[in-house]
């Protein structure tokens, strides 16, 4: 089928090199995204701090408030995204497969697969625990502490040299800003410098008691975790390739059609075999015990006088199994659900 073969050409070749699995806690959510947006973070916290010095008039207030302005700015951010991780269904705690290869990474889990070529990745950035494969300079993948091991760094960093190295345009717009950062800093302290010292050498005359003044303080803006770019990244439903390919292993021989169709509620079957006695098609019930494999159902539904049928009468033919990070198969020999399957079933799906 065509399906069938698309699929197989996006699928890296070669060997994978190293592979890894993690799971997306809320913690591990939360640390991701500080590591893919510090340095942004970053120079949030000195703009704010800035404003908020220069808002208080240059004083001393404005140094404290400024100061404490850093911390809440990161504080914000993890706020930020807490909330992402509880309102986002399919990042909440699932398991998500990195195989890296010699030329490109996929990253997959029960929702979505991907692959990215190294030489298509805007950045890589390798820390001493972890590293982040930048997409674009506000999309990409990190690997956190106790995640990503020393071999898998070592091989980032002699496979991705170039792509270690900052944008030309990102140096020059850090320099400038570190520049910057530092000349308003010396003025401002110079200012606050001077007042101190012409307060200390004049004897002020009585002056009524000053109203207190409003301090106004810039709440900082969140950074937002954007959406994969879908133009850097190749993407196929893996719910719809394990369809073919169970089709294409056990039940091509014996179709004589495949026919997508949708039942009352929405969810999707594939109608193999259509006679004027009895129907047959192939139904995803469900994810394995273990989380790596995606189940099917083989049914077939006799027909009445008029050519009717009932997924009541369904009498089960073979329940299949699709592994989402290699694409191995496996058929269980069930024809109930209370029937025992085969080993090689079991050792695929933990069940």
């Amino acid at each position: 089928m065509d399906t069938q073969k698309s699929w197989q050409l996006d699928q890296p070749q070669g060997t994978p090199l190293y592979t890894l699995d993690v799971h997306n806690t809320q913690t591990m959510y939360v640390k991701r995204m500080l590591l893919i947006n510090r340095l942004r973070l970053w120079q949030l916290a000195a703009d704010v701090a800035l404003l908020l010095l220069y808002v208080n008039f240059l004083s001393v207030w404005g140094f404290v408030l400024g100061i404490l302005s850093i911390p809440f700015v990161f504080i914000m951010a993890r706020a930020v995204a807490v909330s992402a991780y509880k309102t986002t269904q399919s990042a909440r705690g699932k398991l998500v497969h990195y195989t890296f290869y010699e030329d490109c990474f996929t990253v997959q889990s029960s929702y979505s697969q991907s692959t990215i070529w190294y030489d298509d990745l805007y950045r890589v950035i390798v820390r001493k625990h972890s590293v982040c494969l930048m997409v674009s300079n506000r999309i990409g993948y990190a690997l956190c502490e106790n995640e990503c091991p020393e071999s898998v760094l070592d091989f980032m960093r002699e496979r991705c040299a170039e792509k270690r190295k900052p944008k030309v345009k990102e140096t020059l717009f850090s320099v400038l800003f570190a520049l910057l950062c530092v000349l308003l800093l010396g003025y401002a302290c110079m200012v606050v410098l001077a007042r101190c010292s012409t307060s200390a050498e004049t004897v002020p005359a009585p002056t009524p008691l000053p109203t207190e003044s409003a301090i106004v303080e810039e709440e900082p803006t969140p950074v937002p975790t954007a959406a994969p770019d879908t133009e850097e990244t190749i993407s196929k439903d893996p719910i719809s390739t394990g369809y073919d390919v169970i089709y294409e292993t056990y039940l091509k021989e014996t179709s004589t059609t495949y026919e997508f169709e949708l039942t009352a509620k929405g969810e999707d079957y594939i109608i193999l075999n259509d006679t004027d006695d009895a129907v047959e098609f192939l139904q995803y019930d469900r994810d394995s015990a273990n989380g790596s494999c995606a189940l099917y159902v083989y049914e077939r539904c006799p027909k009445d006088a008029n050519g009717g049928w009932s997924r009541q009468e369904a009498q089960i033919l073979n329940i299949y199994a699709y592994h989402y990070w290699d694409g191995a198969t496996a058929a269980s020999g069930k024809t109930s659900w209370g029937d025992a399957p085969t080993k090689e079933y079991s050792e695929l799906t933990g069940e």
